[in-house]
Formats: structure tokens, sequence, C-alpha cells
């Protein structure tokens, strides 16, 4: 059994290597392979002597040994190999390094995925990610999508992940069903698994390599993201801390971040691409008597537009939250109002109102309300204040989430129980 593995940074290539592990207990023969798309994942094989490789300067460096080839070639047509480059990326308007980099990824995993049994991947929409799925389902060589869920559990699916989940459009059931509801309370209320101690270095160095070549062309275009590597927030902000004992009497409404390049906002939100936007819809539709909490997504924290923060200090009802417990904050909010984040879930979980701004997985199944344009919002906003969703669905929805759509286990336990199941899974299928 071959498998091939594609991920971002150190703790996936750990991941990958005890899927290995269990892999060569079932056959000493078998190979898996990881192919990294941050140097860290990179680093993380290498130095253990594992097949582990950085996918992204492979592609540079072949990009620019044929790139005259790869110009020509788009001068007479963008279809390169069955694919349609510029559909690659999204029908925006792309660099020449990035279409001859898409185009050196499609001719590395023709031959990569040679004699291949099984393709892993972390998420499914990341360009080399995009290619290699497609030339697997082209030779019908299976395919398995990994993400980090919610409730410390591993995403694995068939089909895709976020909104491409299988579970995304799924009706559940209304009727009462004690035993799927005891199963749902047991697994959100089981004890959650040790952390591993994660060396602080391997991302260091992504962002040391990041920081001294990004401006260069010795750096990877699809790994140039704009984005901020420190802090930008006003000090300002500080003093927006909110406080639920000081707003009694008001409508609550708690606004949830999310890392603006991550592919929920690049690929599955088809009304807002930045923060700003989101904030600034959300707060001048509110309902009167409403104040607005805002939660930053904690790896971006202090690092949104600079007119996000403008906004926030310019207006007397919006809040920040700090606290670390997301509980705390939850508990004190009537409404949520998200774009498509995992977080989600975990709200309606606590038996929270939800509004959800784009797709997601879980924003098709009558668990929560949805915006499906951008006009609604302001009736959307007073809607969801009373909205109540029916509970059996609730607990039918988790149950059908909890045993067909996760694994139990986090990918940065310290006891990989997930990557064990997520082998058991792939061993499973190849065999029959």
């Amino acid at each position: 059994m071959n498998v091939l593995c594609i991920g971002y940074y150190d703790k996936f290539s750990r991941f990958f290597l005890q899927i290995k592990k269990k892999l060569k207990q079932q056959n000493r023969l078998s190979k898996l392979t990881i192919e990294s798309t941050y140097f860290s994942g990179f680093l993380y094989g290498f130095i253990r002597w594992q097949s582990c490789k950085w996918i992204n300067i492979n592609a540079w460096i072949k990009a620019w040994k044929h790139h005259r080839y790869y110009q020509n070639h788009l001068y007479k047509n963008t279809i390169y190999k069955g694919f349609n480059i510029d559909e690659l990326f999204l029908n925006q308007q792309a660099t020449n390094h990035l279409k001859w980099q898409a185009m050196a990824y499609i001719d590395l995993f023709e031959k990569k995925l040679q004699n291949i049994d099984v393709l892993l991947m972390i998420g499914d929409l990341r360009l080399p990610f995009e290619i290699a799925k497609k030339i697997a389902f082209k030779n019908n060589i299976p395919v398995y999508f990994l993400e980090q869920g919610p409730f410390a559990t591993t995403f694995i699916d068939t089909n895709g992940v976020n909104a491409n989940a299988n579970i995304r459009g799924y009706k559940p059931n209304s009727a009462y069903n004690k035993n799927k509801k005891d199963k749902v309370t047991a697994f959100l209320n089981r004890s959650k698994h040790k952390k591993y101690h994660r060396s602080p270095v391997y991302r260091g160095l992504d962002y040391l390599l990041e920081l001294l070549l990004k401006k260069t062309l010795f750096f990877p275009p699809d790994l140039k993201i704009d984005h901020p590597l420190f802090k930008n927030s006003s000090k300002q902000i500080a003093k927006k801390i909110f406080k639920a004992t000081e707003h009694p009497n008001k409508n609550v409404y708690l606004l949830i971040c999310q890392v603006p390049y991550d592919v929920n906002i690049t690929h599955h939100s088809p009304h807002y691409n930045n923060h700003f936007d989101i904030l600034r819809d959300v707060h001048q539709n509110l309902p009167k008597n409403s104040i607005l909490i805002v939660r930053e997504h904690p790896v971006y924290s202090g690092k949104y537009e600079d007119n996000f923060y403008q906004y926030i200090v310019s207006h007397e009802n919006i809040y920040v939250d700090s606290s670390k417990n997301f509980t705390d904050v939850l508990n004190a909010a009537d409404a949520v109002i998200i774009n498509n984040s995992t977080v989600g879930l975990e709200a309606i979980s606590h038996n929270k109102n939800v509004l959800v701004l784009a797709n997601s997985y879980y924003d098709n199944s009558e668990i929560c309300l949805k915006m499906n344009n951008r006009n609604e919002l302001k009736e959307l906003l007073k809607e969801v204040l009373n909205y109540q969703p029916d509970q059996n669905k609730i607990i039918d929805f988790l149950h059908q989430f909890f045993t067909k759509q996760v694994v139990e286990g986090f990918i940065t336990d310290k006891k990989l129980i997930a990557a064990d199941t997520v082998f058991q899974r792939i061993f499973e299928h190849y065999k029959h």
C-alpha cells in the first residue's frame, strides 16, 4: 500500500508519521511519502530521516526551469493537461509566476501520483491540493480529506472539508431520541486529551523565511500571502474590552472573526472577502438597543485591517472580547454571528441562536439561520434574537456529525488516537 500525504506544518507531518507507523505494522513493504507546503512540515520529517518533500519549493524550481515553455503555452491556450489555469485562481487576476507554479504542480503530481494507492490531504482547496485531488480523481485514486474539527475532533471525508463535506445538507430528524441525546451529551462532556509539546522553532523558521524572502524571487509565489506578521491594532482597543455587567437590558450580538486567508473566506464566502466589510455591515444593520462584541481569531488577534480597528474604536456600541475561555463570552451573547467558521457549530451545541453569513457544512440543516443575500441582513439580525431551532434536530445533527463526519482526537494531541482511527478507516477501505 503506497500512500501520498499532503499537509502544511510540522504538526501535520507528525500526524502523518503516526499513520505511517501503523501502516508499517500492517505491511513492512508499504510506503508513505509526505509533501508539505511549508518548510516546517518538510523539516519535521527530514530530521527524522523520513520521506518528506517541500512541494512548493520543488514546484517553484521546476517553474523557473520551464518558465519559457509554460509561458509560450499560456500565450496559445490557458488549458494545460486538462486544467483551466484561470479557473484554478477562481478566474481572478493571477501573476505569470502563479500560473507557472500551477503548471509545475500539474507536472509534478502527474508523476508523484503514479503507483499511489491512497491520497491523504489536510484540507482540499489550496492550489497544490486542488491540483493533486483532481489528478487523483481522474486516475481513480481514493482521496481522504482531513481537517481539524470542533470539539477536539478530526474531520475525515471522501468529498472534501468545510462547505464541501458530505454532511452538508443533512436533514436532521425532529423526533426525540434518548439514545442519541445521551451519546451526544457524553461526547460533549468527555475528558479532553493532553496536547503534545510543540516546539516553536518549526513555525518560527516559517515566519523567518517569509520575513527574509517574501519579496524576493526565491520564495514560492503561492506562499506570498498578504498578511501581517506582527500585531497592528490600536492601543485604544484595550479601552473597549467587553464587560457583561456594564450592559444590562441590551441585545448582545457576538461576531466571531476568522483567519482572512483561510479557504473558508477565499473559497466559501460569496458575500465577503474581508472582515471590515463584515463588521461594518453587521453593525449598521443591528436593531436598536444593541451592542456588538467582536471576538478575534486567536491566531490573528491584532492583525486585521487598520480600518477594522478604527471602526471599532469610533463606535460606542462595539466592544472587543478579551476572555480566554470562549464559553464566557458565549454565555453573555443573545445571538452569534459567524461567516462560516466551525465555531458556529460549537455555539449551536450551547443552544445559542446562530446566523451564518457564508457557506458552511451546517448552514443548511435547519439548526441555524443562513444569509443568502446581503439585503437580508437587517431582517435576519432581528429574527435571530427570537430564533428557536428544534432541539431534537440539533441533537440528531450532532449525532450524525460525531459518528459519521469526524473521529475522536485532535491533530495536536499527545497520543494520536485520531491518526490511528484514520489509518483503520483507510486500511479497511483499501482491503475491500
